[in-house]
């Protein structure tokens, strides 16, 4: 049984995209998880099951926090000791959450290790990030490397005090337009954007007018928390099979220099690829079966799921960048993805208030010329491009 395969069956009569249902499961399986396992590269390179995941679709078009709620469901069931934020907070509240989630696990000497484990959870990612504040940015990415010491200065006491064992995992959801208006320009290509890995989708994955619970996705829903638990228990280091070092040195030697595709938004992004996938192989061991040693079928599996992802992951900056602008160009891709089909002068008057016709225009041919829209000019009809 696999834990990934079962949930898109239960989750299959929901109208989300089969992508985003996938790594919703994928974000509930690292939730669990925790920093209670490991999987040693060296002495020096730890990796921890940690991701910072980011849904991002037009506004309405495909259910992007119907797919979330599913997970959350699981995650606030009591067995799973999952400590999950509030989706608005500051950043003292944040750091005082993080603190207060301190957990303990046996380890393999028979010790108790603490670690400080956090999920956070956000329908509405740009609320969450308080609108590009530079301080909780400049935290999350800290967090995401998971040291074993995070330092930070207190407030009150105008003193510095510590986090031990820091892991934190992020699934958060936006639209293209409040991501260029969420990161600082600064921040794109590194900091936390090459940390982020964005899954993109324009539409639903299907229409249900009535939605339907069945008693088979009751018993699938039982059957996974009974299963999520059980994964939530596991403890210590992963091992690897020599069939998975070989793959992993294929892979990672005939990538090398070749990033999936072209743009400069994403180079942060292309020097951390090897360590998701690292990321995501333990993920799919669990998932599939959790006997902490890991072989290449979970590495396959991992780099096939990244690599479906990054099909449509340049779509998610779109309209990001120093272009004047970059601003208008992902409101129009937002409007026509809503509307579906729109007439160009209806489109045009929409935005009237900030770009002449001609410099509109020119959006629009570039927009066609890259592959995002297409424009009928015989009948002034604009939609996406398939």
């Amino acid at each position: 049984m696999d834990w990934l395969e079962d949930y898109l069956e239960m989750t299959e009569n929901t109208e989300p995209p089969a992508i985003f249902r996938k790594w919703v499961g994928i974000s509930c399986l690292a939730s669990v998880l925790q920093r209670k396992v490991f999987l040693p590269r060296s002495d020096d390179l730890i990796i921890y099951p940690n991701l910072y995941i980011v849904l991002v679709a037009p506004p309405g078009k495909a259910r992007k926090g119907t797919s979330m709620k599913v997970g959350y469901k699981m995650l606030t069931e009591p067995a799973m000791q999952v400590v999950l934020s509030a989706e608005a907070t500051t950043r003292e509240a944040l750091i005082r959450a993080l603190n207060n989630a301190r957990l303990y696990y046996r380890n393999e000497d028979g010790l108790d290790d603490p670690h400080s484990s956090l999920t956070i959870y956000s329908p509405e990612l740009a609320v969450f990030l308080g609108n590009g504040s530079t301080q909780m940015y400049s935290d999350l990415t800290d967090w995401y490397d998971c040291r074993s010491v995070w330092n930070y200065e207190t407030k009150q006491k105008e003193t510095s005090d510590s986090l031990l064992n820091v892991w934190v995992n992020l699934i958060g959801a936006t639209t293209p337009a409040l991501i260029q208006r969420t990161i600082p320009p600064d921040a794109i290509g590194g900091g936390l954007s090459s940390r982020m890995i964005f899954i993109y989708a324009n539409r639903k994955g299907k229409i249900v007018p009535n939605p339907q619970t069945t008693d088979h996705e009751r018993r699938l829903r039982s059957d996974l928390i009974g299963r999520l638990e059980r994964i939530h228990l596991l403890t210590g280091p992963f091992r690897v099979t020599a069939a998975y070092e070989e793959l992993w040195d294929k892979w990672y030697r005939s990538v090398e220099d070749r990033p999936p595709f072209k743009d400069d938004k994403f180079s942060g992004y292309f020097e951390r690829r090897p360590e998701i996938i690292l990321k995501l192989s333990i993920i799919m061991h669990v998932s599939r079966e959790p006997s902490m040693l890991l072989d290449d079928r979970d590495l396959a599996s991992a780099i096939y799921t990244l690599e479906e992802a990054e099909v449509n992951m340049p779509r998610a900056l779109r309209g990001v960048g120093q272009n004047t602008y970059a601003t208008i160009i992902a409101r129009v891709i937002e409007v026509v993805a809503r509307a579906g089909s729109i007439k160009y002068g209806e489109l045009l008057g929409l935005f009237l208030d900030d770009v002449m016709p001609a410099e509109f225009d020119d959006i629009l041919v570039s927009l066609e010329k890259t592959g995002c829209i297409m424009w009928f000019q015989n009948t002034g009809e604009i939609k996406l491009a398939e």
